[in-house]
């Protein structure tokens, strides 16, 4: 998973849906990019210097460009690929093989890649790259998460009603540990273990974040963005505003193209 999460991509080629027949074989000589390659349907078996790597539902394949290796369609279906280059710093020895979910929630991504691959507007590269690097980065957390095994699936009831109430001011790290159904001494520890910060701190990040986005407005005032926030006042929400980033909400909103109104 390193080698994606420090991927550089220079630029992109071909989009494309391959539809293969059941036991169709093809072999490929010195790939000319390298490619991400989904099953969207269908299973497809490659194999390249005595390995053999597999597309389906739960497994998205990163070919390499200059290898020659040989694919055999062991089931019908499509297989979507997006053809990329990138600096020599990534360099795979093979095929890379990233285990996922489900390739039905990368489908929308891809599908705007092939769009912009027919419209070509003039921003076409910096679309395809952040939607490219969305879907590694989803990649990328989905295996993080699966590594984290049990202790993210007993934190996850509580992360997700965190992640939805952080506003509340009246949540709280027993509501928390109530959600994970686990007494609050250890849901802090675990959540510290996973997330390298306390519950509180990850809280006040996710408000900080939010308060900042509402600065931008011209419609909000300081006293309303608090209160948005969860912050239990506003020389609470102010003090922390400038802690976590150095100005205060009048001078940021200054700074940042907002309006709102001092304190």
């Amino acid at each position: 998973m390193d080698a994606i999460a420090n991927l550089a991509v220079t630029a992109f080629g071909s989009v494309v849906t391959v539809t293969n027949p059941c036991f169709e074989e093809r072999r490929i000589t010195n790939r000319r990019a390298y490619a991400l390659c989904f099953a969207k349907s269908g299973r497809m078996v490659y194999y390249h210097d005595g390995h053999e790597y597999v597309s389906d539902a739960t497994h998205a394949l990163i070919l390499p460009m200059g290898a020659t290796y040989t694919s055999a369609c062991t089931e019908a279906g499509e297989f979507p690929l997006i053809n990329f280059y990138t600096t020599d710093t990534f360099a795979p020895a093979g095929f890379i093989s990233l285990e996922i979910a489900d390739t039905d929630a990368y489908m929308a991504e891809y599908q705007k890649m092939e769009k912009l691959a027919l419209i070509k507007p003039p921003n076409v590269f910096l679309s395809n790259m952040k939607t490219f690097y969305g879907i590694l980065n989803r990649i990328y957390k989905e295996k993080l998460h699966a590594a984290d095994g049990k202790s993210y699936d007993v934190l996850r009831p509580a992360v997700h009603y965190l992640e939805d109430h952080f506003t509340d001011p009246n949540l709280t790290n027993r509501m928390l540990a109530e959600k994970a159904l686990i007494s609050e001494v250890y849901f802090r520890r675990m959540f510290r273990e996973k997330y390298d910060t306390s519950p509180k701190q990850y809280i006040q990040n996710l408000r900080i974040k939010k308060a900042e986005s509402l600065l931008h407005s011209e419609y909000l005032s300081i006293t309303a963005i608090a209160e948005q926030t969860g912050f239990s006042s506003v020389y609470h929400f102010s003090r922390s505003f400038k802690k976590a980033t150095g100005y205060t909400p009048t001078a940021y909103a200054k700074l940042f193209g907002g309006s709102a109104d001092s304190i």
